[in-house]
């Protein structure tokens, strides 16, 4: 087998010290010295005496994380204080975008000094009299707004609105990765549609800039404020679950509700099963979900969001003039009054309990499908009719070992074909990221279900040391004898049968089967750590991409080759990778170990390469995480200028003041 050596990453050893094998980038541990004279182990189960670390919720953020252009949590809420080079900034979108190709040249996405000032100030400032106004619409309800404007009196003295201070804001103005920092001085929290839309008319009527934020736990700042003048409009407060139908299965909810409660929720009212699933099930809501198109772990099972959406709830803005539009897209209450527009609105504000829709509705446009992945561009999501499928009575997990990238290609092909329609999710991850999560702050807890035993004197009997590839896979079905048998029928085969053009290693070195809910629980847990480790230990560079899946290691390691000739900082930088292989989605970082701000020289190496290369092999730029600020000014390579006419031709259509998250999505 290849030594893994050989490949450019580092890795902590337990004294966590690295050691170094490159000029820039660095090597875990050979692990073919540590293969060496042993022979291949026959599944096992894991020990009974394995404790659960499975969390639902989503780890809160320590202060000392990274900023996305190296403003610490500390200043960047100072008064006046902006970041000068943030991934947000529209003068860093032409910097970056001199940077580009050739293919660019003549084409500038960047905007002037003097078209910058424009451009924003094209939107109102909010004031005193609009926060009065807004919580007017929003019925006066405690807390519907946190504000930090200030006012003069007659006396020359500040006034403040009758909000909290500046804290109560930080979390409103920063997505979890702390790379993106806004500065946005009013928060709306409506709690139902009716508010919602005349809160967007109001809007409309004095230019004021909206950004609709769900749960915040996105990757590319679409839900975090560019300028000071945009109002955030929180959706944590439509957080209603209306009702699931245990016919049809359909879930019937507000988009503010959490993953998590959902799916807690129909499990146990209806025994069904939502069809998406998440490491950031605890924080991030449905709306964000479809809005950002999210994908998630169960992707090759259940299908996509968009697959399931059946009705949806949304709110148009008007031209400022008119009347904002609630659309009910095969999303019809029951009861109740239909959705009204007042110009004096009620104390408080009626609203249906009840929907229904139709599992099969062809009565024109879809226009919810244009919703999905808008990001909030496009209209607000308010309400979801989201199709759920029945709860699996059999859920199976194994994780499994492989010593190279090929063995696992060929794992997936005989999953494919021999699991078939129980296959739910298989796992991909490297030989670094396990090692970066067993070093983070969970790591002491942490054991490793699958690793190479390590046989030195003082260290004999513990297996924690990852194998260069592992692979964690479930199965979902209704039937736990059939399931088990057809598992066991797989994992047979494929630890007897040879790697195609090999030198006669078994395609998997070693695996374990959990043995109940808790042991299934404690492997998801391993792979839903790689994105908290990778922050833990300095500022992450991530990169959400589609490739075939056979490309992915040629890929990974064509990167950190580039970096090796190129990247002149003396700085470690570790990279790793895992995905969703059934569907093509690799998630592929890198890490700046002991630094949490970003590095300019690092990051000009890795941007623009990273997304040219992944077009060059007819890849996503974008598979699941969406398009945000961070990637807006690499549409052009994407699409045609025909194409992303029509898409702004769209904006103007559902948003013609374009009040809707602006300086996001398009270019």
């Amino acid at each position: 087998m290849m030594p893994y050596g050989s490949c450019t990453v580092f890795a902590l050893d337990k004294a966590r010290s690295m050691q170094r094998v490159g000029v820039t980038l660095w090597s875990p541990c050979k692990a073919s010295s540590l293969l060496q004279g042993r022979g291949v182990r026959k599944l096992h189960p894991w020990g009974s005496g394995i404790r659960t670390f499975y969390s639902h919720r989503w780890p809160a953020m320590d202060r000392h994380d990274s900023c996305r252009r190296g403003v610490s949590l500390t200043n960047h809420r100072q008064e006046g204080t902006r970041n000068p080079i943030r991934r947000h900034s529209l003068v860093s979108q032409q910097l970056i975008c001199r940077d580009l190709s050739s293919s660019l040249s003549g084409s500038s996405l960047g905007l002037s000094q003097q078209e910058q000032e424009q451009k924003q100030n094209y939107f109102s400032s909010p004031t005193l009299d609009d926060i009065a106004q807004v919580s007017k619409l929003l019925d006066h309800e405690t807390g519907c707004v946190i504000s930090t404007l200030t006012d003069k009196n007659k006396n020359g003295q500040s006034e403040s609105s009758n909000s909290s201070s500046s804290s109560l804001l930080d979390r409103y103005n920063a997505d979890w990765t702390k790379h993106y920092m806004g500065h946005s001085r009013v928060v709306v929290r409506p709690r139902t549609t009716e508010q919602v839309a005349r809160l967007v008319q109001y809007c409309a009527s004095r230019r004021l800039a909206i950004v609709p934020q769900g749960g915040n736990t996105g990757l590319v700042g679409g839900s975090v404020p560019v300028h000071p003048n945009e109002i955030v409009l929180s959706l944590e407060r439509m957080n209603q679950i209306y009702h699931v139908d245990p016919v049809t299965g359909i879930l019937y909810c507000q988009a503010g509700c959490i993953l998590n409660d959902l799916q807690k929720h129909c499990a146990e009212q209806a025994n069904l099963l939502v069809p998406v699933d998440l490491g950031a099930k605890g924080s991030c809501q449905i709306g964000g979900n479809l809005a950002t198109n999210a994908g998630g772990q169960y992707y090759y099972r259940y299908g996509s969001l968009a697959a399931n959406l059946v009705g949806m709830q949304v709110v148009w803005p008007g031209n400022g003039t008119t009347t904002a539009q609630v659309a009910n897209i095969n999303f019809y209450p029951t009861d109740g009054p239909q959705v009204q527009q007042e110009q004096q609105p009620a104390k408080t504000p009626s609203m249906p309990s009840s929907f229904q829709s139709n599992l099969k509705d062809n009565t024109g446009y879809k226009l919810s499908q244009l919703m999905i992945g808008s990001e909030g561009t496009l209209g607000i999501i308010t309400g979801v009719a989201l199709k759920c499928s029945p709860l699996p009575r059999s859920r199976q997990a194994a994780f499994l070992a492989c010593e190279t990238f090929d063995q696992v290609v060929q794992l997936i092909q005989l999953a494919k074909q021999e699991l078939g329609e129980i296959l739910a999710a298989l796992e991909w991850m490297d030989q670094s990221i396990l090692q970066t999560i067993l070093h983070s702050s969970a790591g002491p807890k942490l054991k490793l279900p699958v690793a190479i035993p390590d046989s030195s004197s003082d260290n004999k009997g513990i297996h924690n040391s990852p194998y260069p590839h592992s692979v964690l896979l479930e199965t979902h079905g209704s039937c736990p004898e059939h399931d088990v048998e057809k598992l066991d029928r797989f994992l047979t085969k494929v630890m007897q049968q040879q790697q195609q053009e090999s030198s006669g290693s078994p395609i998997v070195q070693d695996g374990v089967l959990a043995q109940d809910l808790t042991q299934l629980n404690d492997f998801w847990h391993i792979r839903e750590l790689a994105g908290v480790a990778i922050s833990e230990l300095g500022y992450g560079y991530k990169y959400d991409l589609s490739l075939p899946v056979s490309q992915f290691w040629e890929f990974s390691h064509e990167i950190q080759q580039h970096l090796k000739q190129n990247h002149t900082g003396n700085r470690l930088v570790l990279c790793t990778n895992f995905g969703h292989v059934l569907d093509g989605n690799l998630h592929l970082n890198f890490t700046t170990p002991g630094l949490y701000q970003e590095d300019p020289e690092l990051l000009s190496c890795l941007e623009p390469f990273v997304f040219e290369q992944v077009l060059k092999r007819g890849g996503s730029i974008s598979a699941e995480h969406g398009i945000g600020q961070f990637k807006r000014q690499y549409l052009m390579r994407v699409h045609g200028p025909e194409l992303l006419d029509t898409m702004r031709a769209l904006k103007q259509v559902f948003d013609p003041v374009g009040i809707l998250n602006p300086n996001k999505v398009l270019p």
